[in-house]
């Protein structure tokens, strides 16, 4: 079963931002760039040392998903070069000084670039703070810039429901000292479980078998692309200039 993965820079969480943050979960394993996570079964479930809470689905009861439409796409606020070094500098093994020294020095383009995941309007990339501390691109927001259509029924809107799904099943379960993998196996199963997350998933598998080449850059399924390499397309699809000098849109949804 093919399945999303959550791909994060760690070191960005904290940054940018006068408030402090929890450490984001360290990325820790290789499996976060593949297009299908491993189901590595229950007997290699491991034990969490709080309250020995298995890094195992749990149920969702009362959540509802909620649509937090993109920005909009090139709004010209970072150009190519701009996306490209703040990208490096917040990477995974960037000092978390040199990450928040480069947000810092391009304000415009830091903030084009990251938001708050539940910000009413959200960015190339979106820090959630609950159900646990990470950073993921926006994949939601780019579907909907992608097909155009920011209402909360449409591509964008399932796809960002599938992706809050699996973190609402597993963030706490699979928080840290868990490993990525970890997390990642568990919202295969989430993914997989009808009782779940399942109808969220196939809705937003749906989406992408549909549009196929129009979704593409999106990679919702992670193929071995660079992780650095994911994010600098995302940053120039919200925050740089169109091709050809075209004016952005303003996405926002209803």
């Amino acid at each position: 079963m093919r399945t999303h993965s959550v791909v994060f820079a760690a070191i960005l969480a904290g940054c940018g931002s006068s408030e402090a943050a929890p450490a984001p979960i360290p990325l820790a394993d290789a499996a976060v760039e593949t297009a299908t996570v491993a189901d590595t079964g229950p007997d290699s479930e491991e034990v969490s040392t709080d309250a020995g809470v298995k890094c195992a689905p749990q149920p969702i009861t009362g959540w509802t998903p909620k649509w937090y439409p993109p920005t909009g796409s090139y709004q010209g606020k970072c150009t190519a070069a701009e996306i490209h070094d703040l990208v490096t500098a917040c990477s995974p093994t960037s000092p978390e000084a040199t990450c928040k020294a480069a947000l810092d020095k391009k304000p415009d383009c830091s903030n084009c670039l990251l938001t708050d995941a539940y910000a009413t309007s959200t960015g190339a990339m979106v820090r959630y703070t609950d159900p646990l501390n990470l950073i993921d691109r926006n994949v939601g927001g780019c579907f909907a810039l992608k097909l155009g259509d920011s209402s909360k029924d449409g591509c964008g809107a399932k796809v960002r429901a599938a992706v809050d799904c699996g973190l609402q099943s597993c963030g706490k379960a699979c928080a840290p000292p868990k490993t990525f993998a970890a997390l990642n196996g568990c919202i295969t199963k989430a993914n997989a479980d009808p009782t779940l997350c399942k109808a969220y998933f196939d809705a937003a598998d749906k989406c992408v078998v549909d549009n196929g080449d129009k979704v593409s850059d999106c990679s919702f399924y992670l193929t071995g692309e660079p992780v650095n390499d994911v994010f600098e397309r995302y940053g120039n699809l919200f925050c740089g200039t169109a091709p050809g000098g075209d004016a952005g849109t303003d996405a926002k949804g209803d």
